[in-house]
């Protein structure tokens, strides 16, 4: 797999950078704030488009017009751009326009975990939030609404061959997407530190944890590109860890509960954080984890009392608490 990420150092843009600070060279394309649009065309390239339709959830029904469709223009390779919904949308048509059966029978829970016959088409993650890190995961969630469930279709060959991490690609996000694609990063993060955790998992996390806060409480104030690029850095890098340790108690809980209500994954993450932390805190004595869930105030922001921070307790510390429902329903 080949991972690219951009400008994660840059230095300062220059006065004619556009309104986000970025410079944008003449002639280059980028993507509009808001909406969706298509890249000029590569010469001699044959190429369609397919809407992931709902973007904050990957619907059995989406993936199985998206192979259709794949499958009808003969498409070779698969590039998605988008959120983690939109990653996974293309991980598995790209994986399962090969295969030979009905899409659901490659499910887990809802159909027979069947096992992909043949390797999957040549897949680019270009995400344009920070959070899921799904450009670097082997498996894809998939929303099944009928039987209310949100399950996996997983194979190790799914993971993308090239992921382009732009932070510019997040720029402008509306807030509630950053926060809860942010905390959904944070949460993986915590993870990190208490399931299965080693030295190396800890002294990556440890780090990112605090850094991740910050950047993403002054993303909930103003827009700031070196936060941006903080948190694209820290949400691929979150999922890149991820793959060692193992789940933990809050994605445990907020998987379910994600195909029972319309809630994203990192809404119900950020909602369940402080319980699981303190229920991890509880019962865990004799790891590093313990120090770093209970890192003195000094670590971590104080005084969050803003439009999505609300006192309380988190790490132990009586410093914050997350708390996503006021900012749930704002851009």
């Amino acid at each position: 797999m080949q991972i690219f990420v951009l400008a994660v150092v840059r230095p300062r843009a220059p006065p004619s950078a556009g309104a986000t600070g970025r410079p944008n060279p003449a002639g280059a394309w980028r993507p509009p704030a808001a909406g969706g649009v298509s890249p000029p065309a590569a010469g001699g390239a044959a190429a369609c488009g397919h809407d992931a339709g709902d973007k904050s959830r990957t619907r059995l029904s989406d993936i199985e017009q998206g192979v259709q469709l794949a499958r009808e223009k003969g498409i070779r390779a698969v590039v998605s751009l988008g959120g983690g919904a939109v990653i996974d949308a293309g991980k598995a048509i790209a994986a399962l326009v090969p295969a030979a059966g009905p899409v659901i029978d490659y499910l887990e829970v809802v159909g027979t975990g069947r096992q992909l016959e043949a390797s999957p088409l040549p897949f680019v993650a270009i995400p344009t939030t920070a959070g899921t890190g799904a450009e670097v995961t082997k498996n894809a969630v998939i929303n099944v609404p009928e039987q209310q469930r949100k399950v996996s279709l997983r194979d190790d060959r799914m993971l993308p061959d090239t992921a382009i991490v732009d932070p510019a690609l997040t720029d402008n996000a509306p807030r509630s997407i950053t926060l809860s694609s942010g905390l959904d990063a944070l949460t993986r993060d915590r993870a990190r530190l208490c399931s299965r955790a080693t030295p190396f998992t800890d002294a990556l996390c440890q780090q990112a944890i605090p850094r991740g806060i910050r950047a993403l409480k002054i993303l909930m104030e103003q827009e700031c590109p070196a936060s941006r690029d903080e948190m694209a850095g820290s949400a691929c890098a979150a999922d890149w860890r991820w793959r060692t340790p193992g789940w933990g108690v809050i994605h445990g809980l907020a998987g379910p509960l994600g195909g029972l209500s319309r809630a994203s994954h990192g809404a119900l993450c950020g909602s369940l954080l402080p319980f699981g932390t303190a229920l991890n805190e509880s019962q865990i004595n004799d790891h590093a984890c313990a120090s770093a869930l209970t890192m003195s105030a000094a670590g971590w922001p104080t005084g969050w009392t803003s439009l999505w921070i609300r006192s309380g307790t988190v790490c132990g510390n009586g410093a914050i608490a997350l708390a996503l429902a006021p900012c749930a329903t704002s851009a």
